[in-house]
């Protein structure tokens, strides 16, 4: 059967609604951006708490607390974004989740990153910088403010990026599309598709590539076509009632 036959049959014999499966972390990253977001505030604003500087917490241990409780919060959203996109590449999205995978992991690597930089910043203070005041008299900064710092720099990172894979994902349910095998974007010819052996020895990742698509595709038509067998079922069980003689 013909690509484009079976495009049509899909689509005939079920609705694009249903077929499409949207990807549903819009919400997760959101709330990582929220939550960055609310950890800044807290270093701007919890200075004005604190009328000493001996008190106990101090207050660069409590923004290690709220950054260490971040980067917890990332990492379990990483990990149901990864589980998102994996369900949504075994309902034929491939190529979308390819480009955007990356912007979701992005948002893990900022704050990681940022997070072994404070564990930088709080070693050296440990050794250097006095209970109270400034660490230098070139640079009057106290720890907190180098935290301050640190973190005015992850929410500039994580702003955009979070911002960009949020439009991203909500373009993506807003068009619908059907998988990539009906999309063009997805080749299924052996003969066509498969590399030459000059291409084997030069891209050594081709063949893997054409293998993780193939395997898609046909995880994706494996549960399409029970799907549409459980269908065919109920509408044989369905004429056959319709069918039984009346007494």
């Amino acid at each position: 059967m013909a690509l484009e036959d079976m495009r049509d049959m899909l689509l005939t014999s079920d609705s694009q609604g249903r077929l499409f499966n949207p990807i549903q972390t819009m919400p997760i990253a959101g709330i990582v951006l929220l939550g960055d977001i609310a950890v800044l505030i807290a270093a701007f604003t919890l200075p004005t708490l604190y009328e000493s500087s001996t008190q106990i917490p101090s207050l660069f241990s409590v923004l290690l607390y709220l950054q260490c409780v971040l980067w917890t919060f990332c990492v379990l959203a990483d990990f149901l974004m990864s589980k998102h996109h994996q369900k949504s590449q075994l309902h034929g999205y491939l190529e979308f989740n390819r480009k955007v995978i990356p912007w979701a992991r992005a948002s893990l690597i900022s704050v990681t990153g940022c997070s072994i930089l404070l564990l930088l910043i709080a070693a050296v203070s440990w050794d250097y910088c006095p209970r109270e005041g400034a660490c230098s008299i070139v640079a009057p900064l106290t720890p907190a403010h180098y935290v301050q710092v640190v973190l005015s720099l992850q929410t500039s990172i994580l702003l955009p990026v979070c911002l960009s894979y949020i439009v991203r994902i909500h373009q993506f349910n807003k068009n619908r599309s059907l998988p990539d095998i009906f999309e063009g974007q997805m080749v299924y010819s052996l003969p066509r598709s498969l590399p030459t052996f000059e291409e084997v020895g030069v891209r050594d990742n081709s063949a893997d590539t054409l293998l993780e698509k193939q395997a898609e595709a046909i995880h994706f038509l494996r549960e399409h076509n029970a799907r549409l067998s459980r269908k065919i079922l109920s509408l044989t069980d369905q004429l056959g009632r319709y069918s039984e003689p009346v007494v």
